[in-house]
């Protein structure tokens, strides 16, 4: 019998520039992601509490590469806290590839494939760093299924 493949049905993404990201984690640098959207939910009379589901894929956008040293990683910890300490995937690093037509723009991409639950919220964090030099992130997309 073949594998079961399990196609993403949810999106959480964040738009918000997080400019010189650099080689070292900052406390204010990281995005806030709803991956359930409890507000949504909520207002449509539909059940909220816990966050239960299983991560897919999380794809960071970048660009403003610097170009000495010019960076060739971003490493990446997923936490459920806003100070960045309660850790649910820690230091996951990943190749930039970069742009075809502008050297400066980027991304990378990781497939989690990993369970999780969160205690009466439906917000975790994300913060960056790059192995080398700096660059902005632009957005950060997490695929998710239940």
């Amino acid at each position: 019998m073949p594998p079961k493949v399990v196609i993403p049905k949810f999106k959480a993404e964040n738009s918000t520039q997080i400019a010189s990201v650099g080689n070292a984690y900052s406390a204010l640098k990281y995005h806030k992601l709803n991956l359930a959207d409890f507000n949504t939910l909520q207002a449509q009379g539909r059940p909220t509490g816990d966050f239960s589901g299983e991560l897919d894929v999380l794809i960071i956008q970048c660009s403003a590469m610097s170009t000495g040293p010019a960076p060739q990683q971003i490493h990446y910890k997923m936490t459920s806290d806003s100070a960045g300490d309660i850790i649910l995937f820690g230091a996951n690093t990943g190749e930039i590839s970069g742009g075809v037509t502008t050297s400066t723009k980027g991304g990378t991409s990781y497939r989690i494939e990993a369970p999780i639950i969160l205690d009466g919220t439906d917000e975790v964090y994300l913060w960056y760093r790059t192995d080398q030099g700096t660059l902005t992130i632009d957005k950060t997309i997490v695929m998710w299924h239940e």
